[in-house]
């Protein structure tokens, strides 16, 4: 499946695809999903940019963006802007991943790759000019 997408998604996500799953011809779909990152903390305007994609599991995305939900000290039940969304096709939704970072590296991820069944991020953070050790997650891509 070939994916784009604008990389700002403020009030709706656009996703065009291209797939060749079923059909070696290949498939063109578009889907428009309502951008709902900001409702469950009563925010009426979010900006968000998409920055990667990568099917999770058949019809259900993985998104890593950036968003104003730091700003907004938009915090989850565990005390983290999690900026990671899983979009499910079928139904049209978009939820938080259930996977998130320590606070300190959740805006600071330098790279992420799908590997298949898991999915690698790669973090950075600097304090005081100086660049510190950070953690490499490797997470299921089920979640």
């Amino acid at each position: 499946m070939i994916v784009w997408f604008k990389p700002r998604n403020d009030e709706e996500i656009e996703l065009k695809m291209f797939d060749l799953r079923q059909d070696p011809k290949g498939k063109y779909r578009c889907h428009r999903i309502r951008n709902t990152i900001g409702e469950p903390y009563n925010l009426n305007k979010v900006e968000m940019a998409i920055t990667d994609i990568w099917e999770t599991k058949r019809n259900n995305l993985c998104l890593v963006t950036v968003s104003n939900k730091t700003e907004h000290k938009a915090f989850n039940k565990d005390g983290v802007v999690n900026n990671n969304f899983i979009l499910d096709l079928d139904l049209g939704t978009l939820r938080e991943s259930k996977f998130s970072f320590e606070q300190k590296y959740n805006d600071y991820l330098i790279d992420y790759i799908n590997l298949g069944p898991i999915c690698m991020f790669r973090t950075f953070y600097f304090q005081d000019g100086k660049v510190e050790t950070t953690p490499v997650y490797y997470i299921d891509n089920e979640t």
